[in-house]
């Protein structure tokens, strides 16, 4: 059940009431392909905002400032807001922010928050309104000030009539303040050459799509504001009837099937276009990259599960965090000897200096894997089906723990998380069903999304006492669990967290009867909630 959050979250502010009109009512829209059959333009819509101090503990101030876009059917509208916080009353359970935008037509719009250090985003009904919102961490301490991005797109999806309201909910004790308010306008007009969209950095642009009437395409270093284009997006180029692309030299990321037409070209199984390698077929089970290829796409091996072996040029500069993810069968990666970004150690992959362990091959008969000393971050999949692995122990200067790091590890049966990892990702340890003994270290502040879910052998866990959140479905159909310890610096336990532990009978909270119930608590954690309680208890 949800729990008021009662003094966590006390007070809130109006940051921006947005309201535009669209001058023509919803009009058709092919449902086959999802193409607009009509142009929509917005001609102005007001932006207002609170310029100087925003929130300051529990004091609203309020002023407005107008501005005008202009905008054709085919694109979007990004926003983008800087402000800063400064925590002025450390309340001791953390901060947080959250964005909301409510608006009436979701027939005609839609939106995203594309960059901010963002927690949870989801949309939600309310009546005849559907808001959407974005929470986000504010990790600062007292007196310190932080400066925050967002960059907030509005997608127009048909023409209409659409009234929206935006606004910031802040926790007590911080105060917030206006940086700058941005307004950009994607350059993204039918018929042009190339369209683009501003990435979430708000310093780059992405390939979105051609003119396929074109034969010939070179995407530039830099769009016309000056700022360099660095991605192309999935099917941005689509065209029977281009037969030459070249890319521009600050590309570094292209993601899954962002090509289609002649200009592809094959070589030993493998697809290229303009030094970067797009695709392998599926029954390749050694693929060797081409010299001179710069960048792997995203999604390049997604398709080849045979694969066993691959090797890569001295002249690979881009490949994507997470290159084998669904691989089950690959065994061995070799790097030329002259590459300057990557490396292969005893056919394992990782980024030059030995600092990011990108991929574990596993080796047959071989139960124990020891990661070198130098390592800090272990990659996205580094470890993904490593089914053979029974102990991995973890250096103590690992900082990050990226998200699916050790999927489907199901011969792992503990883990020692040290002090120095700061970051334990989303789906990490998700479907490690031997897992029977898991230890945090105290430099970890949340328990992501699936972090332990599926984890079929946990009988108990301890949540240390630098948790202040444990996320949805953390630790979802851990079966066994049988008992649990959390910490009173826990806040906040989402949605799911705790659904499926159905042997789930004793928990041992640290703080008081009263202190556990100022705790948010999301929907569907009934065997949590149910469970016999010890108050001013913890296990270690």
């Amino acid at each position: 059940m949800k729990r008021s959050k009662r003094k966590l979250f006390v007070a809130s502010l109006i940051l921006v009431m947005l309201a535009f009109t669209l001058l023509s009512s919803c009009g058709d829209r092919n449902e086959d392909t999802g193409k607009r059959t009509e142009d929509i333009e917005i001609n102005s819509f007001t932006v207002g905002y609170v310029p100087e101090q925003l929130y300051n503990n529990g004091q609203f101030s309020d002023a407005d400032i107008s501005a005008t876009a202009e905008m054709d059917g085919e694109s979007a509208i990004y926003m983008v807001i800087d402000f800063s916080y400064t925590v002025v009353k450390d309340i001791g359970n953390g901060h947080a922010i959250s964005l909301r935008v409510r608006h009436s037509n979701p027939q005609c719009f839609g939106f995203t928050v594309d960059s901010a250090p963002t927690s949870s985003i989801e949309e939600t009904a309310e009546n005849t309104n559907t808001t959407f919102k974005a929470d986000f961490s504010m990790p600062a301490e007292k007196g310190e000030t932080e400066s925050v991005r967002v960059v907030f797109r509005i997608m127009p999806v048909r023409k209409g009539e659409v009234g929206m309201n935006i606004w910031l909910t802040g926790s007590y004790g911080i105060s917030l303040y206006n940086n700058d308010t941005i307004l950009r306008q994607t350059i993204s007009n039918p018929g042009a050459d190339i369209s683009y969209d501003l990435n979430a950095d708000g310093k780059s642009y992405s390939v979105v799509s051609i003119n396929k009437e074109l034969s010939e395409i070179n995407i530039p270093n830099r769009h016309k504001d000056g700022l360099p284009i660095t991605r192309i997006r999935s099917e941005a180029i689509y065209s029977s009837n281009l037969t030459k692309l070249t890319l521009g030299d600050f590309i570094s990321e292209i993601e899954a099937d962002a090509f289609y037409g002649s200009f592809i070209t094959k070589e030993n199984g493998i697809s290229y276009v303009d030094g970067w390698a797009i695709d392998c077929d599926t029954e390749l089970t050694e693929a060797v990259i081409r010299n001179g290829t710069v960048g792997i796409a995203n999604g390049t091996f997604n398709e080849c599960e045979l694969l066993e072996s691959i090797s890569l040029p001295d002249s690979l500069e881009y490949a994507p965090s997470k290159i084998f993810g669904s691989l089950k069968s690959i065994k061995k990666i070799s790097v030329g000897d002259a590459n300057s970004h990557f490396t292969a150690i005893d056919g394992h992959l990782y980024n030059k200096d030995c600092t990011t362990l990108m991929r574990y091959c596993p080796v047959e008969g071989k139960i124990r894997f020891d990661i070198p000393q130098t390592v800090t971050k272990i990659d996205e999949y580094a470890f993904s089906y490593a089914t053979n692995l029974s102990y991995l122990p973890l250096p103590d200067g690992i900082t990050v723990i990226s998200d699916y790091a050790f999927y489907l590890c199901t011969a792992l049966k503990e883990t020692d998380i040290p002090n120095s990892v700061t970051y334990l990702g989303n789906h990490a340890y998700y479907r490690c069903s031997s897992l029977t003994n898991i230890n945090i270290g105290t430099g970890v502040a949340k328990i992501g999304d699936y972090t332990f879910a599926n984890c079929t052998s946990l009988e108990h866990i301890s949540i240390p006492k630098n948790i202040t959140r444990i996320d949805r479905r953390a630790f979802e159909y851990c079966s066994k669990l049988s008992w649990i310890s959390i910490s009173k610096s826990v806040t906040y336990i989402g949605v799911w967290a705790f659904i499926g532990c159905s042997a789930l009978r004793e928990v041992y909270y640290e703080g008081t009867e009263q202190e556990w119930y100022k705790i948010v608590i999301d929907s569907n954690n009934e065997d949590l909630v149910i469970s016999k309680f010890y108050y001013n208890q913890y296990i270690d």
